[in-house]
């Protein structure tokens, strides 16, 4: 069965019989966001917006739905443009993870930079953007009732990586 979700953003809800049970589950081309972190202010850039499946603002990294023929490098780019009037460059891998195992097969393709350059372009329309050092950051999304999960695994794989004694600090 194949049911169609969201065809402009390539999303259809499929079945399959597994072991005798069927399961049922979104298909999802992907997602793939920018952690922009500013090393000399020692700060991450961050965008509050509304969400309306969840009636609410959340706190979250630049990003989006991989479009059809897009790499999640050139995603992650356009959607921190788009959404932050911020153009990023050097784009390095951070992590990549699934964001509900069982339910979709939606991944996550999370990259931060450090070189940036403001724009003229002013950020999406119901956007606002924020830049709070990560500690702050990680704060501000745990005092959340929901915390957005690539925001957090990104926050807290870029504080990882930030601190390692070999020298990929700040």
């Amino acid at each position: 069965m194949i049911t169609p979700v969201d065809p402009a953003n390539d999303l259809v809800v499929k079945s399959l019989n597994y072991r005798g049970r069927n399961i049922t589950y979104v298909d999802h081309p992907g997602t793939a966001g920018c952690l922009v972190y500013d090393a000399r202010r020692l700060k991450i850039l961050l965008v509050n917006q509304f969400r309306p499946v969840l009636s609410r603002d959340t706190l979250e990294i630049p990003s989006g739905i991989i479009e059809q023929d897009e790499s999640p490098q050139t995603t992650a780019t356009r959607e921190t443009l788009e959404e932050t009037g911020y153009q990023v460059f050097n784009l390095r891998p951070l992590v990549a993870l699934c964001s509900s195992v069982g339910l979709t097969t939606e991944v996550v393709h999370l990259f931060w930079s450090r070189d940036f350059t403001r724009t003229g372009a002013n950020p999406e329309t119901g956007i606002d953007i924020s830049w709070l050092s990560i500690d702050d950051a990680l704060a501000a999304a745990m005092s959340s009732p929901w915390v957005d999960a690539k925001t957090l695994a990104g926050l807290l794989t870029l504080q990882n990586l930030l601190t390692r004694p070999d020298g990929l600090g700040p």
